[in-house]
């Protein structure tokens, strides 16, 4: 059974992650495009960095709400569904690399490189992945068993030892020798997929969550430009981290407008146009940077105001319509499930 508000929600961070890819690499040059064409790429990505935690917020609330398995069966399907892709496209990008800087191929060369995640920067994402579908059998009798306030324990000690100390070490450089084990990375993101799928908030605690979303993004835009131009143009990204306090709030706070918005924005966007690409959504992540790659434009060919978005929703387009024409054909649709 599908469910019609995590399918958007996956679109939308879909769409977030291209044009978050599109932004960045302008982000460490200040000092060569100008502030102002600067502070448009930093508006744009402050917007998007909630992509990431909400697919693995998806993930979570889809494998931890799942039917208990054996354990040979669970990662049967997994590997179908994400090891095949991880390993298809680490040679994909992998060859790619190898041709742009001239280089030989080498079996050696690309094990190591696969082993220390070094292959394409966006793959990250999947080695991280597979880490926490490593732990999903034992957190699944955790999440399942756990009250609700013993969840909301487990998610404000993660908020605190992944998020909170990070903070504080880097503001006031104080590393606090507390540890707090198994609460951390971004396995926090992960329970909070099942947690969010099963409780309702009142209207005046949304309310004032996404008053503080709000906040965290004007935020993530002022603070990252301050301290940037402070630095003199060096950037400084903490702001953007996928494990900062502004960020997860404001990836809590998207998750639940979109739970209960849903129906409002099904009127606007019909549920087949969502299904449909969000069925891509994993082949899109995969492929886009590639495709950004070869684009013959980037974000910069015009005023980036303008550039961006077009540039962007090219490239969206364009890697849509490669996934779905390899999802159609046997055996080569396993790296685009």
């Amino acid at each position: 059974m599908r469910i019609l508000y995590l399918d958007a929600l996956r679109v939308f961070a879909t769409i977030a992650v291209v044009v978050l890819h599109t932004a960045a690499p302008f982000l460490y040059e200040m000092n060569n495009i100008g502030e102002h064409q600067w502070m448009v790429m930093n508006v744009f990505d402050s917007f998007t960095r909630w992509c990431v935690p909400i697919f693995i917020i998806i993930s979570g609330a889809l494998l931890l709400n799942g039917k208990s398995e054996p354990l040979n069966t669970f990662f049967k399907k997994r590997s179908s569904k994400v090891v095949i892709p991880f390993i298809g496209w680490s040679v994909f990008y992998y060859v790619y690399q190898v041709y742009q800087n001239k280089a030989e191929l080498s079996g050696t060369s690309f094990i190591i490189a696969f082993l220390e995640n070094d292959v394409f920067y966006h793959l990250w994402f999947l080695y991280m992945l597979l880490g926490l579908y490593l732990i999903v059998p034992i957190l699944k009798i955790y999440v399942q068993n756990a009250s609700n306030k013993n969840l909301a324990y487990f998610i404000v000690l993660w908020f605190i030892g992944a998020s909170g100390y990070a903070a504080v070490k880097k503001f006031l450089g104080i590393s606090i020798g507390i540890d707090i084990p198994v609460v951390v990375g971004y396995v926090g993101y992960f329970v909070l997929g099942y947690y969010l799928t099963k409780v309702n908030v009142n209207n005046l605690f949304r309310k004032s969550l996404y008053i503080m979303a709000i906040v965290a993004l004007i935020g993530t835009v002022a603070g990252t430009f301050y301290v940037t131009h402070l630095r003199n143009g060096q950037f400084f990204d903490y702001f953007y981290s996928y494990l900062a306090p502004n960020i997860i709030v404001l990836s809590i706070a998207l998750f639940i407008f979109f739970k209960h918005n849903y129906v409002k924005m099904d009127q606007a966007i019909p549920s087949p146009i969502i299904k449909e690409i969000s069925k891509a959504s994993l082949g899109i992540y995969l492929l886009h940077p590639f495709i950004l790659k070869i684009l013959p434009i980037d974000a910069m060919f015009i005023h980036p105001l303008v550039g961006m978005l077009f540039t962007s929703m090219l490239a969206l387009a364009i890697s849509y319509c490669i996934v779905r024409i390899l999802q159609s054909i046997p055996h080569v649709k396993a790296l685009v499930p």
